[in-house]
């Protein structure tokens, strides 16, 4: 009876344990159903009510069905925003993903000269305004970067450009993107200060690899809208893709070849994925015709390796004083072969194309005649289509900016708000001889060198603009964190020399 009754005990113990734990589980399952879950049900209620609604409105066929995808792309993009308030790692990657390949897409042509507002832009000026909101939400966990003087004198830029929407004769679009390119700067530095630098580099290769797989996607099920068509006397069929120009896929190809090129050095990618990501790339830039772009990536690269063997120096010494002899023995006239040398690679079959760098040369002498009416302050900041495109006699599809970062510089900001920028080259030069293998020993010789043709830096913020701001911001952080480490061992060396000394330690006489 006795041992009858003790079973009779210990069952009913395991029966309240039982109990107990189903208690327990489902007290848990409420739980994450009330703070989890209930986000997941609101969302599928209110895409299928908006669903409804469309139905019963008699809306078109297209909009009934975008309507759902755009509230599921809003609930998801405020839930993203949210998380990386909140310093999660996943959303502050997704947002860099999104910045990178979003505005990068182009689904739409427009006349030279209008400037305004479409369903293209104003993605991209939302986007901009939250990068500003996010980044001054976020910036006491990068603020200490701001105090870098290459970055000042990238933000002083910026003021200036700002500044300049006053006497603008597009004075909302001046404002807007001078605020877009703070807010790419802002982007970048709070990047670089709350993500490893061999996470952002291996993001950034995978994102855009992708990108490029999608663009000969594209490619291939509607050629006819992702290739220019050719011009001249050569059937030469120009990718674009999902960009918006040959030029500009090239830019964003070589963009992905520079961070790809860093994140071997240091170890951060191996040379399987290298090579894979690396032949895509080269595919994609040669079919993109744009033989600047190409050329500066070739130099750029062997620049940076010619660094990193100490003879950074001697390389832009030499190249230099080439570069000076050829251009003054082509203008005297001493190679008098030089027309049948280069005329294979133009387009059109032409030698005057490759002289001119397409027409360039003369573009640049119109815009230096423009610059001097109003030397001083410019015409306001990206204002140089609205300014050139009345006037500008030339090729029309060149007349939409100066096609030279400095001259387009001093063209809406003038010699005022162009001398900030030309000192953060000059000491972002310097840092390219003194500084350790990183992005910059890659990206700084590029956008020098493609900065003769085009003007990415100072325009509208594009993807070569984000990459340049990054790698900036990583270099301003290294320093920053070697100048740390050298003050607190100068701190611990003149706190432990009087102990040593009293100790009788020889090191310390």
């Amino acid at each position: 009876m006795a041992s009858s009754d003790g079973a009779l005990t210990d069952h009913n113990a395991q029966d309240l344990q039982q109990g107990h734990a189903a208690g327990v589980l489902s007290h848990e399952w409420c739980y994450r159903m009330n703070s989890v879950d209930w986000w997941r049900c609101a969302c599928a209620a209110l895409i299928t009510a908006s669903w409804i609604s469309s139905l019963a409105a008699g809306l078109q066929p297209s909009l009934i069905y975008l309507l759902p995808l755009t509230i599921l792309g809003v609930v998801t993009g405020v839930t993203c925003i949210l998380a990386l308030l909140t310093d999660r790692q996943w959303a502050i990657l997704a947002f860099l993903g999104f910045v990178v390949i979003v505005p990068a897409l182009s689904f739409r042509s427009r006349e030279i000269g209008t400037i305004g507002l479409d369903w293209q832009n104003g993605i991209k000026l939302v986007l901009w305004f939250l990068l500003l909101g996010i980044c001054i939400v976020k910036i006491r966990s990068y603020g200490d970067l701001l105090k870098d003087s290459v970055i000042l004198g990238f933000l002083s830029f910026i003021s200036f450009g700002l500044i300049s929407s006053l006497y603008s004769p597009v004075p909302l679009y001046s404002a807007v993107c001078a605020l877009g390119v703070a807010g790419y700067l802002l982007f970048a530095c709070f990047i670089a200060a709350n993500v490893a630098e061999r996470t952002i580099l291996r993001t950034l290769t995978f994102c855009m690899a992708g990108y490029f797989l999608a663009t000969w996607l594209y490619a291939l099920l509607f050629p006819d809208q992702a290739f220019l068509p050719p011009y001249g006397d050569r059937e030469i069929y120009r990718l674009f893709g999902l960009s918006s120009h040959p030029n500009m896929l090239a830019v964003e190809v070589s963009c992905l070849l520079c961070i790809m090129l860093t994140a071997v050095s240091r170890g951060h990618l191996s040379k399987k994925w290298a090579w894979a990501i690396g032949l895509l790339a080269a595919i994609t830039i040669l079919n993109t015709g744009s033989r600047t772009s190409a050329l500066a990536l070739v130099l750029a690269a062997a620049a940076a390796q010619i660094r990193a063997r100490g003879w950074g120096l001697p390389f832009l010494v030499l190249i230099s004083v080439c570069g000076v002899a050829f251009a003054l023995a082509a203008g005297l006239g001493l190679m008098p072969g030089l027309d049948e040398l280069v005329s294979p690679a133009s387009r059109t079959g032409d030698a005057g194309e490759i002289l001119t760098m397409t027409g360039r040369t003369e573009l640049w002498s119109f815009v230096w005649d423009t610059i001097m009416r109003r030397p001083f302050f410019g015409y306001g900041f990206n204002s140089a289509e609205a300014v050139l495109a009345q006037n500008w006699y030339g090729n029309p599809d060149a007349g939409y900016n100066a096609h030279n970062t400095f001259l387009q510089a001093l063209l809406t900001v003038g010699f005022v708000g162009t001398f900030p920028l030309i000192a953060a080259y000059v000491i972002l030069v310097y840092r390219w001889f003194a500084r350790r293998q990183s992005l910059a020993s890659y990206v700084t010789p590029y956008l020098t060198i493609v900065g003769i043709t085009e003007v990415h830096i100072a325009s509208n913020p594009f993807l070569l603009t984000l990459v340049a701001f990054l790698a900036i911001a990583l270099d301003a952080l290294a320093l920053q964190n070697s100048r740390s480490v050298s003050r607190s061992a100068s701190h611990i060396n003149r706190a432990a020399g009087p102990n040593r000394l009293m100790a009788g330690d020889p090191a310390g006489t």
